[in-house]
């Protein structure tokens, strides 16, 4: 399996308050891995946060950047039991493959973000988001097929903006695009992938591990699923737990 090493750094805090929350009473007792928000998501982020959030944030200028950033869902903006502001640590891989680089003003989405989106990035070559079972669950909805999901339609078609689907459809195909939520889909959707990747004509899925975590059976199901269809799928991790993870073979057949 090739394994990406996380370059950001990553550690484990025990409260989290959410950037979206309005009363400070409500801190989270939970065991959680961040990664430090970087300067200039912060300063696009903090006009969503409440009154509460803003005022317990050290006040920053905003900076500009060539990212364009769109989406709260799998951000996981809050703040640590620090009051650092923070990260998930899928958000901050997703921030590291896809690197900094000239906005393409054609991939602009409305405003630098939309609350209850799915968190996507575009650097003008690369676009990518935090996804899961979320993104192949929108896209099997846009084509008006029908998915079992506890979801609603109108939640689902929340998650994305039309724009990020039309431009993934357009880089890689819609009918592979169709297939691989399809396979995604056949797999109950469990064990899809944490992040998606895509420029034209190129797809990769990454799947995220901190230091201490695991490969569950039915993640390397997907991956060899995706695989199989000629998926590129990549774990990125610490490179402390890398080695735990390069004997796990992906393209194994069912015969193994």
């Amino acid at each position: 399996m090739e394994i990406v090493p996380l370059d950001v750094k990553c550690y484990t805090t025990a409260q989290t308050f959410a950037f979206d929350e309005v009363n400070p009473r409500t801190w989270q007792l939970k065991h959680k891995v961040v990664t430090a928000a970087p300067l200039d998501l912060h300063s696009i982020y903090l006009p969503l946060a409440s009154k509460t959030f803003a005022k317990m944030c050290p006040k920053q200028d905003v900076v500009s950047v060539k990212t364009t950033m769109i989406g709260t869902v799998g951000l996981g903006l809050c703040l640590d039991d620090r009051r650092d502001t923070v990260i998930s640590i899928e958000a901050g891989a997703l921030l590291q493959v896809i690197g900094q680089g000239d906005e393409d003003p054609a991939a602009n989405l409305p405003g630098n973000w939309a609350c209850g989106h799915c968190f996507t990035i575009c650097n003008g070559t690369w676009r990518g988001c935090c996804t899961e079972h979320r993104l192949w669950t929108a896209i099997l909805v846009s084509e008006g097929m029908e998915v079992k999901t506890p979801y609603s339609i109108p939640v689902i078609r929340g998650w994305f903006h039309e724009q990020v689907l039309a431009d993934l459809m357009a880089c890689i195909g819609k009918e592979t695009v169709v297939d691989i939520a399809h396979c995604v889909a056949e797999g109950g959707f469990d064990g899809a992938p944490d992040l998606v990747t895509w420029t034209s004509g190129e797809l990769q899925c990454y799947e995220v591990k901190s230091s201490n975590d695991t490969l569950r059976d039915n993640q390397v199901q997907m991956m060899r699923r995706l695989t199989s269809l000629g998926i590129s799928c990549k774990l990125i991790c610490p490179e402390s737990a890398a080695k735990r993870f390069r004997s796990i073979n992906i393209v194994e057949d069912d015969s193994d």
